[in-house]
């Protein structure tokens, strides 16, 4: 009996010991998930540390956004003045819509100015030539060498053999223009001024009508084109206007006063009124997509590419 009852106390303690064993197997093997788990957590937020310093000590960002707010944007283009600097630099900052570029030729065109200041008196009549309300020509100008048209209407020679060619173009394409005002005399623009200015006050008269000495009419070179409304003023709107704002370039004309630069030319559309520049200088604006002859004289006259 007491034999039995020892084999049976063994036995009791042998599984016990097997159970005990079992538990601190799963015990240990739970610690080391848990060692593992945190080990690999402290890994990857060391990396991110590490990353984070990494990026903190590295100086290319923060320098490469210093070297750009330091460049000069304005610097670049060919037709940069550096007397001017100040002046872009004033205007972008007023004009936040425009590129570099343009802030660049538009100052250079003295648009940072109030119209009719700091006005420049024009010497050189090599065409084209600018006209605004910031240049001007001499008092008692009037241009050499102008000729009569069929219907009566004065311009150069060479506005002119100009004009015809693209007349007959028109009415090849099945189109009626015409003439309906070419060259006017500064007297005679001073009288037109005055009489808009005394119907619709002098600002909306500036909106419309050159001053004296201002207009491009002065120089024999634009013409105020009629479709077949037979007048200037029905000319906006028309199928001539239509294909003279497509063609009049290739005979050496632009459209010199439209909606898209009237912020730069200062004055409201004019379908009608074309300007001669030369066959050149209009092949250029057409095919660089330049909008007005202020734009033009920087870049290719004043400035050569």
């Amino acid at each position: 009996m007491p034999s039995m009852r020892t084999k049976r106390r063994f036995r009791i303690n042998y599984l016990r010991l097997l159970l005990m064993l079992l538990c601190v197997s799963m015990i240990a093997y739970g610690v080391i998930l848990l060692s593992s788990s945190m080990y690999e957590a402290n890994r990857d937020g060391s990396a991110v540390s590490a990353d984070a310093a990494s990026d903190a000590e590295t100086p290319h960002n923060s320098d490469g956004a210093n070297a750009a707010a330091e460049e000069n944007p304005f610097a670049s283009f060919y037709y940069y003045e550096k007397d001017r600097q100040a002046r872009y630099e004033n205007y972008a900052a007023n004009r936040r819509n425009l590129t570099p570029d343009e802030v660049v030729w538009r100052v250079n065109a003295e648009l940072d100015r109030f119209p009719y200041t700091n006005i420049v008196n024009v010497t050189d009549f090599t065409p084209p030539v600018l006209l605004n309300k910031y240049r001007k020509l001499p008092d008692g100008y009037v241009p050499a060498g102008l000729v009569n048209t069929s219907s009566g209407r004065q311009m150069t020679a060479e506005t002119k053999a100009a004009y015809e060619s693209l007349r007959d173009a028109a009415g090849v394409a099945g189109h009626r223009i015409s003439a309906a005002s070419a060259y006017q005399s500064i007297e005679y623009q001073k009288g037109v001024y005055n009489k808009h200015v005394m119907e619709y006050g002098k600002e909306a008269a500036d909106d419309f009508v050159a001053r004296a000495g201002h207009s491009e009419h002065h120089l024999g070179t634009a013409i105020d084109l009629a479709g077949s409304a037979g007048t200037a003023e029905g000319f906006a709107g028309t199928k001539e206007a239509e294909w003279v704002a497509e063609n009049a370039w290739r005979h050496g004309f632009i459209v010199r006063y439209t909606d898209a630069n009237r912020d730069v030319t200062g004055y409201m559309p004019e379908p009608g009124h074309i300007t001669w520049v030369g066959e050149e200088a209009a092949a250029i604006m057409h095919e660089e997509g330049i909008g007005s002859l202020e734009e033009y004289v920087v870049k290719y006259v004043r400035h050569k590419p």
